[in-house]
């Protein structure tokens, strides 16, 4: 496998050198290993700040998906309470409260859409003749044996049962699923570094790999349901691959146990980009 698929590789980053100064040679290298290409996306504005009413509009939609996204876990979804009185705060502290966390809350809002947009837009320019598409934020960390079991992913994926399911494997989980995301009841199997999923979730968006056609899905349905693309990666992700499973359509979703790259800004490797906030609730 690793000498026949086409592999792109997509490096999401906003310019960080620290994090940079590691990812490139390391994510170049592995291309060179697997006959793969690089692509780097980073283009984004100035300021992604955004309208006191775009923030208050983001966090209704991020009530909406933490509902959607719980019934698809076939787990009780916050209270209705619960989900309004998160959009009250998110109103009051950006028309209400101090200017600085107004300022702060806008610009979270928009920063979760920008890091989305350029995951979206890593899928929407896959190669034609590629096979598989991996995705790498800037905080994805190679360790010492990241190569090697990369290597026997994709010799794993030479044996799927049914090449033509759509794929979804998370390299980089920063949360554990067991712990944090209620999906434990969703396991179907572990073995050999794999834990398989009997429906599409994912925890964390620092690096993943999906098939091309998975690709080519999920940009269908983001064109389909376009405020899927107003959300942070993983959110997005979540959305669309809740769509495809009410779809109807078959998947395979796996995640390295352990996972083959670090999450650097979660294991504290990096500052967290998104850190920063003014005010603790």
């Amino acid at each position: 496998m690793a000498d026949a698929a086409k592999i792109a590789f997509f490096i999401v980053h906003h310019n960080a050198t620290e994090r940079l100064d590691h990812i490139r040679p390391a994510c170049s290298q592995l291309a060179d290993l697997v006959n793969g290409s690089v692509q780097e996306i980073f283009e984004q504005p100035d300021d992604v700040t955004v309208s006191r009413w775009s923030s208050v509009e983001h966090a209704i939609m991020f009530a909406r998906m933490e509902r959607l996204w719980a019934h698809h876990r076939k787990i009780n979804p916050p209270s209705l309470s619960t989900s309004i009185t998160s959009v009250i705060r998110q109103f009051h502290n950006v028309y209400l409260g101090p200017e600085a966390v107004s300022t702060w809350k806008r610009w979270y809002a928009g920063a979760e859409t920008t890091i989305g947009g350029k995951h979206h837009r890593a899928w929407a320019t896959c190669p034609p003749d590629a096979d598989y598409v991996v995705v790498l934020e800037d905080d994805a960390v190679f360790g010492e044996e990241s190569e090697i079991r990369f290597f026997r992913l994709l010799d794993k994926l030479d044996q799927r049962a049914d090449p033509d399911r759509l794929l979804y494997v998370d390299l980089a989980g920063g949360l554990d699923p067991v712990l944090g995301l209620g999906t434990r009841h969703l396991i179907s199997a572990q073995h050999e570094g794999i834990t398989e999923y009997e429906l599409p979730v994912t925890n964390c968006a620092g690096g993943y790999l999906m098939s091309a056609k998975t690709a080519r899905v999920f940009t269908g349905i983001l064109q389909r349901q376009p405020w899927f693309a107003t959300a942070v990666s993983d959110w997005s992700i979540n959305m669309v691959m809740r769509q495809c499973a009410n779809d109807g359509m078959t998947f395979d979703c796996w995640h390295t146990t352990p996972p083959i790259f670090q999450n650097g800004s979660l294991t504290g490797v990096y500052k967290r980009t998104m850190d920063g906030s003014p005010t603790q609730e």
